[in-house]
C-alpha cells in the first residue's frame, strides 16, 4: 500500500499554534478586524482536545497547552466583542470556553441562564451560522 499526496499537508494544530501565536488577553479591544478575523478562523480551528480519549501521559501536557490557548483566545475575543456591543459573539465565546473548561462555571459561581443555554444549542446545531466568528468582519 502507497499513500501519494498531491499537494500541501496542513495540520490543525500548527495552524492554530500559528494564527494563536502572539494573543494575549492584554490586546486591547476593541481588536484590528484583522485580527479579530485571524482569531475568528483560529477558535473554530480548535474542535476539542488534543487526542481526545487517549489517557497517556505523554498527551496531556501539549493538550493542556493547546486548551489554555484556546481560553486565551475565547478571553480575547469575548473581550472584544463586549467592547463593540455584540452580545450574540459575547455568549457564543463564553460558552465555548465553558464547554471546553467546565471547571470556570465553578469559577464564576454560576451556570448559563435559561436564554444563553437555548442560543447556544441554537449555535450549535447550525441555526446560526457558527461561522460568524470568522467570517464576518466587525466595524
Amino acid at each position: 500500500m502507497r499513500v501519494a499526496i498531491d499537494g500541501p499537508i496542513r495540520i490543525d494544530v500548527d495552524s492554530f499554534e500559528a494564527a494563536t501565536r502572539l494573543v494575549t488577553p492584554r490586546l486591547a479591544a476593541p481588536l484590528p478586524d484583522d485580527q479579530a478575523h485571524a482569531l475568528g478562523e483560529a477558535a473554530n480551528l480548535y474542535q476539542g482536545d488534543l487526542l481526545e480519549g487517549w489517557d497517556q501521559q505523554w498527551c496531556m501536557p501539549p493538550r493542556e497547552h493547546l486548551q489554555r490557548r484556546f481560553l486565551t483566545v475565547m478571553e480575547t475575543l469575548l473581550n472584544h466583542f463586549e467592547t463593540t456591543n455584540d452580545d450574540s459573539r459575547a455568549m457564543t465565546c463564553a460558552a465555548r470556553a465553558l464547554e471546553i473548561d467546565p471547571a470556570l462555571r465553578k469559577e464564576l459561581g454560576a451556570s448559563p441562564d435559561r436564554s444563553t443555554t437555548v442560543l447556544f444549542s441554537e449555535i450549535r446545531g447550525d441555526t446560526m451560522e457558527t461561522k460568524e466568528l470568522a467570517g464576518k468582519r466587525v466595524s
